[in-house]
């Protein structure tokens, strides 16, 4: 990497559920990074090859007719839709699963578009393009308005067929017009056009830089990580813990509706996903509550001291509810078995292993595998994650070193595009080894059976929890 520069992005909470973020200020903060970047490495910068672009998936970016956001983007983690009630919910899922697309969630295009249309209509009926993230910056540097495959299979794609199933919209009560905002659906590794002199004059990219279509966050950073080849497996411990394993065509069903199974970068080849909604801001929401004053070094101490199984308490991960490998937007967090003798090290530990059992969970609806999982994102540089998700999946984890994985898998990706390394070349993978301890594979095998009871056990008190909450505005 020559060059590395970055942007905060703020996440807005105009109300209960919402989480949005303002498209006009990404496209701003793209541009500053292209003007530092410009600066930084001058000449490097009037080399440049070409662009490529990746992305946070779901959610939705609209646009008007004169391509103008139509308000803020509605993030993937935004639960508004939440209490959308949809009579056939059992016909729409089945639907899905017949035609091969993703299971629908709160948010997802189509639930989102449905909730404005209930809810925020006049704003539904100004929107002509719905889009992704990375669309929306595509869009900004060349004109054109499109999608990737692996963007597109979040939600009403085909993955078989490689088509939009257009009936699933009006099954969900939305209008027949509504088909026109998806957009035209296109290779992830296809140049769909060139830096336009309007984006050199903004983002001093030079104008005719060739633009790849890019893909999802997920996909390419399971591609950076080094994921080729059917059976490649990638645990991402980041803001979210998101588990892809790789599949070609004749490993596609959408009989388990848990997760998703989405379209690699590579036409014919998949990705099955299981990705949690919470992950690493767990852990730093118990840094912060439990250890406010320890330093990172600190914490993997006490981590390291408590005893396996934390002397029976139990963390449930799921503050921001969940997605995979069980969706309810209700879903909250929760301590179990705690007395006097436990200390925040205790509580501490009990995060990681809560975190690794709902890995385990998800690890249960994908693929069996025996090659070592990838581990990548933040939270893998803690040494004491990696080795109880060794113990806890009993399957070995290669950590690998660098954490860029979402801008080398695009940088990999266009440069195979444009002829400059080998087609499908297997990345190679270096890195740092946990293997499964066998007393302490056991010890997890009869906690994850616990942390299933409890998981179970809560379902009933989430839903009190919520009218509960209903009750209170």
């Amino acid at each position: 990497m020559l060059a590395f520069a970055g942007r905060p992005m703020t996440v807005l909470h105009p109300f209960d559920g919402a989480c949005e973020m303002d498209m006009r200020a990404v496209w701003d903060g793209l541009v500053e990074v292209c003007q530092e970047l410009s600066e930084r490495a001058p000449r490097e910068w009037q080399a440049l090859a070409g662009v490529a672009i990746t992305g946070q998936g779901d959610g939705m970016w609209p646009l008007d007719e004169n391509g103008e956001p139509v308000g803020n983007a509605i993030l993937w983690n935004d639960s508004r839709c939440k209490r959308l009630e949809l009579q056939n919910e059992a016909e729409i899922t089945a639907y899905g699963v017949a035609h091969s697309l993703s299971p629908l969630f709160v948010g997802a295009v189509p639930s989102i578009l449905r909730w404005l249309m209930e809810l925020e209509p006049q704003r539904f009926a100004k929107i002509r393009h719905a889009l992704h993230c990375k669309d929306w910056l595509v869009y900004r540097l060349t004109g054109r308005i499109m999608t990737d495959r692996s963007d597109a299979s979040t939600a009403l794609m085909n993955i078989l067929q490689d088509r939009y199933e257009f009936d699933q919209l009006e099954l969900m009560g939305l209008p027949r017009e509504t088909r026109q905002v998806f957009p035209e659906i296109v290779d992830s590794l296809e140049i769909v056009g060139q830096t336009s002199p309007a984006a050199e004059a903004a983002c001093r990219l030079p104008a005719g830089l060739p633009v790849m279509a890019g893909s999802l966050d997920v996909a390419a950073t399971t591609f950076g990580a080094g994921a080729r080849q059917p059976g490649d497996a990638v645990t991402i411990l980041g803001t979210t813990f998101s588990n892809q394993v790789i599949l070609d065509a004749s490993q596609v069903s959408h009989t388990d509706v848990a997760g998703s199974t989405l379209c690699y970068l590579y036409p014919g080849t998949f990705m099955r996903v299981m990705a949690t909604t919470n992950g690493a801001s767990a852990i730093e929401w118990a840094r912060r509550t439990l250890l406010p004053q320890a330093s990172l070094e600190e914490m993997e101490q006490g981590i390291a001291a408590a005893p396996e199984g934390c002397e029976g308490v139990f963390f449930q991960p799921y503050l921001n509810g969940e997605r995979a490998p069980f969706r309810e937007s209700r879903a909250a967090g929760a301590f179990h078995g705690i007395t006097p003798r436990h200390t925040p090290q205790h509580l501490m530990r009990a995060v990681f292993e809560g975190l690794a059992y709902s890995l385990r969970h998800c690890y249960d609806h994908l693929p069996k595998g025996d090659p070592p999982v990838i581990l990548a994102g933040g939270a893998s540089a803690s040494r004491a994650m990696c080795q109880i998700c060794a113990n806890v999946l009993n399957r070995p984890m290669l950590r690998v070193p660098d954490q860029e994985f979402g801008l080398y898998g695009m940088a990999s990706a266009l440069l195979e595009k444009l002829g400059y390394v080998s087609a499908r070349g297997a990345a190679v993978q270096e890195g740092e080894f946990f293997s499964p301890q066998a007393a302490s594979v056991r010890r997890y095998a009869d906690g994850f059976g616990i942390y299933r009871q409890l998981r179970d056990s809560e379902l009933e008190f989430w839903k009190a929890r919520d009218r509960f909450l209903e009750r209170a505005v």
